[in-house]
């Protein structure tokens, strides 16, 4: 009480310092107002009017009052004033920034005030732009646009492309999935459309995905052009769950219908603004199902699978809270793949429920609610049938290698592990919940064949994928096995599934698997064929397709002769716009391109996209015409990789449990090419035509015929394994220049200049390479010629230099 009674009075104390000086300048300001009319009466009176004497004498009062009153407020309000005058600053900059332009003149600009004060039109008297662009010989609807005739006067005022295939692009929001090309729309200048508030623009994307009642089509909008958004986003580091997904962005949803038009489908939204270049998104998504729950209790059934139900009783929510729910289906034969592909860790598992999101309200609840999971699908038949005829890369068939595989001893040991844990099922008490551990005895005495089954609970957040075991909760027994059904005391907005394993398994295999299953939701099931044609080795066809589309892809690559090759490779679990890399090796190299790639270390790359054909064709050729001699054709590989998720030994932090997720490189398939060998001509020497000297240093032909010749005949092996060349390729060197009867050292000087790439500086490793071998004395030759070389070139360019040619003339 003290010490608010003490602030009570600084507080009056301050208030009466700031209002006394008011007080005393009110009454002297009255008093000098009084004083000011009764002269004025006299003087009118008697004598002639003063009035510079009556202002003087009224501003001096005035003014000393006004000065301590100004002393006193800036005592108080000096921040305030800072404050006030930054915000005023800024405003007059942003209002003389508009001033200048709205000056600026822009030919062809539109006035939104007269717009809006002319005769609106009705919506469907709007015009109607349609953008096309054209692939290949088949012109393609981007978009279009409906818009009123006085916005937007005629086409060219809008740009509109689809958006780039390799450009970096985040991911949608809650594993919505694509079914049309990304589309950028953007102005030529802001000033050159009108968009009015109460008037939005019509925008409408082509797509061709079927009707699904447990899905909606909904247009994702973001601000970015058609290259995708700024690289400095794109830079993410993998953590411990090493997610493949694109990084997550803010996308916005527009409201979207399906229209039909001119028998196409299209999603129309509308678009209320464009002053920046915007990206759509046609995509689907899963559909909510909602629901307001009360005193009375209440129960929420999902659209997409009816034995989904999250049921509170009554008295268990003493509000009404609205609680919503989003069902993803998983495959369960894509998950049976997906466990053959991830044996060492999903050996055990049996089957899984749906993905569910709970969104709503934290609660704690007077009685437990109930949750309902079913463990198999709602329409088994419907699955997709996986062709037979298809392998799998290496890299997923771990388990299948033979016990003689080249492979270090601790790998080995490793495998052993996995395969013992795989089929007998053995696994450790620790991090077993007594649930769980219960069902040991039981497993033991039945052997590895009973059938006795684990259900476990797994749960994450909304906005990640760290995948945890609900461990507070209670399963209720029911009559029906394919069904789970477990309570819960409090309600926490996450996303939560159940998965079903022979035995009960560790929770470092759990939380892989349950990230493996959730990834599945949004990727799709590919295949990858690698053909060569008969008629030209040379031309190599790569393609990428869905399983629906697999026979169609290999008769239309068959029908343009691309026939040899293995079989299809798959099925493959690929997200939309994943990238994979084409790498060339062996004697094999593109037939032009390869030098425009070596400067700029471009790279061959074909991105996934499910809405347009997936095909890349090359073209190779033989890479070093003296290699390879003692075989009759030229021979190299054309293989195909991308990166994937693969599970590994922990070699390095034994803390984190024996096997870790790391990103790699995973061979897809790998396809050997044969070239057959032109006809050697004796008066020509390929090695010089197949390569041009082109770099900047003075190493020539010439030059690298004088030091050829001044080598002995035995010094050509040390100096090429100086040039870092192998046993291999010196040995086919010698038999190549052997069976020519060419000069073996000149012969592998061109071999080696051919393959080195040309921003290296040549000179300098020839002459680390002499220095190697012991021939210093070749060096001063080297660097004649490269002066020799420089001098040559400047008498060059100083005669066909202007200046000279008029002293010529």
């Amino acid at each position: 009480m003290v010490e608010s009674a003490k602030i009570n009075f600084d507080f009056t104390h301050q208030i009466s310092f700031i209002a006394s000086p008011l007080t005393v300048w009110r009454l002297a300001a009255c008093t000098a107002i009084w004083a000011g009319n009764k002269e004025l009466q006299i003087a009118h009176e008697t004598t002639k009017f003063d009035l510079e004497d009556i202002e003087s004498r009224l501003s001096g009062r005035s003014d000393k009052e006004d000065a301590e009153l100004a002393e006193t407020r800036a005592k108080d309000d000096a921040d305030g004033l800072t404050v006030v005058e930054e915000e005023r600053q800024y405003e007059l900059e942003a209002a003389e920034r508009a001033r200048v332009e709205s000056e600026i003149n822009i030919e062809g600009q539109l006035n939104p005030e007269e717009i809006a004060l002319s005769e609106r039109p009705a919506p469907k008297d709007w015009v109607k732009y349609v953008y096309t662009t054209r692939v290949g010989d088949n012109e393609r609807v981007i978009c279009y646009v409906r818009a009123p005739a006085d916005c937007l006067i005629s086409d060219d005022r809008l740009i509109c492309t689809f958006g780039s295939f390799d450009a970096e692009w985040p991911n949608l929001p809650g594993n919505a999935e694509v079914i049309a090309n990304f589309v950028c729309i953007r102005p030529k200048h802001p000033k050159l459309i009108c968009i009015l508030p109460d008037e939005p623009w019509i925008i409408g994307i082509p797509h061709t995905y079927s009707k699904n009642p447990t899905r909606e089509v909904v247009v994702y909008a973001m601000e970015s052009s058609d290259a995708g958004i700024d690289n400095r986003l794109s830079k993410r580091i993998l953590y411990e769950n090493d997610d493949l997904e694109p990084f997550q962005t803010t996308w916005l949803d527009m409201p979207t219908s399906d229209v039909v038009n001119e028998d196409s489908h299209y999603l129309e939204f509308k678009l209320p603004r464009l002053t920046v270049p915007l990206t759509f998104a046609p995509a689907v998504r899963i559909r909510r199902d909602s629901g307001e729950i009360g005193k009375a209790g209440g129960k929420i059934t999902s659209l997409v699978d009816k034995r989904v139900t999250f049921n509170i009783p009554p008295g268990g929510l003493k509000i009404d809270c609205t609680y919503s729910i989003q069902v993803q289906p998983i495959n369960q034969h894509h998950a049976q793949i997906l466990r053959d592909q991830n044996w060492s860790f999903m050996s055990q598992f049996t089957s899984c429920s749906a993905l569910v999101t709970l969104t709503g309200p934290k609660k704690i609840l007077f009685k437990n609610a109930l949750i309902t999971l079913p463990l198999t699908e709602n329409n088994p038949s419907n699955q997709v049938i996986i062709l037979s005829n298809a392998s799998m890369p290496d890299a997923f068939l771990g388990r299948k290698k033979e016990e003689n595989s080249e492979e270090d001893s601790e790998q080995r040991e490793v495998n052993v592990e996995e395969k013992e844990e795989g089929s007998e099922g053995t696994v450790s008490h620790k991090g077993l919940d007594p649930f769980q551990s219960s069902l040991l005895l039981p497993k033991l005495l039945a052997g590895s064949n009973s059938s006795h089954s684990v259900v476990t609970l797994m749960w994450a957040g909304l906005e990640n994928s760290d995948w945890k075991i609900w461990k507070n909760i209670e399963f209720v027994d029911t009559k029906n096995a394919d069904v789970c059904c477990f309570s819960i005391n409090r309600i926490v907005p996450r996303k939560f599934m159940a998965i079903e394993t022979r035995t009960a398994v560790e929770n470092e295999c759990l939380i892989p698997m349950a990230q493996i299953l959730e990834r599945s939701i949004s990727q799709r099931i590919v295949y990858a064929c690698l053909r060569q044609k008969n008629e030209d080795p040379g031309k190599v066809c790569f393609a990428l397709c869905l399983i629906e589309d697999l026979e169609k892809t290999l008769a239309q690559m068959a029908s343009k002769g691309y026939t040899e090759g293995a079989k299809p490779i798959g099925p493959l679990f690929v997200y939309e716009r994943q990238r994979f890399d084409i790498n060339l090796k062996g004697n094999i190299r593109l037939k032009n391109d390869t030098l425009k790639m070596e400067k700029e270390n471009l790279k061959m790359k074909m991105t996934f996209n499910s809405a347009l054909p997936n095909e890349y064709m090359i073209e190779v050729k033989e890479s070093d015409p003296s290699a390879q001699v003692s075989c009759q054709n030229y021979r190299g590989f054309v293989e195909m990789s991308y990166m994937n998720l693969v599970r590994v030994p922990n070699r390095r932090d034994r803390t984190k449990g024996r096997f870790i997720t790391e990103l790699q490189t995973v061979v897809l398939c790998q396809l050997l090419i044969t070239l057959p060998k032109r006809e050697s001509e004796a008066d020509i020497d390929k090695t010089v035509i197949s390569y041009q000297f082109e770099a900047n240093d003075g190493i020539t032909d010439e030059s690298l015929k004088q030091i050829a010749g001044k080598l002995s005949d035995d010094s050509w092996r040390y100096l090429g394994a100086a040039l870092n060349l192998s046993r291999t390729q010196l040995q086919a060197i010698g038999g190549r220049a052997e069976y020519l009867g060419k000069n073996k050292t000149l012969m592998m000087l061109r071999s080696w200049i051919k393959h080195l790439p040309l921003k290296e500086d040549r000179s300098d490793i020839l002459s680390r390479a002499l220095t190697t071998i012991g021939r210093t004395d070749l060096i001063a030759n080297l660097h004649f010629s490269d002066v020799k070389e420089r001098i040559t070139t400047e008498s060059v360019s100083s005669q066909n230099s202007p200046v000279s040619a008029e002293v010529k003339q």
